[in-house]
């Protein structure tokens, strides 16, 4: 929806996550990324998603 390219990698990591909450986490940090790959990385609360 904001038109962020998303690569092949990152995709599968979304598609292939079986937690519900790193999935929450994840979607909750589009709205604030400017890259895909940002998902991934800790933010300012210093959390970071689990990657599968």
């Amino acid at each position: 929806m904001r038109d962020i390219e998303v690569p092949k990698e990152v995709f599968r990591l979304l598609h292939l996550c079986p937690d519900p909450d790193t999935l929450t986490r994840c979607l909750d940090r589009a709205i604030t990324v400017d890259t895909a790959e940002e998902l991934f990385t800790p933010g300012p609360d210093h959390t970071q998603p689990n990657t599968p």
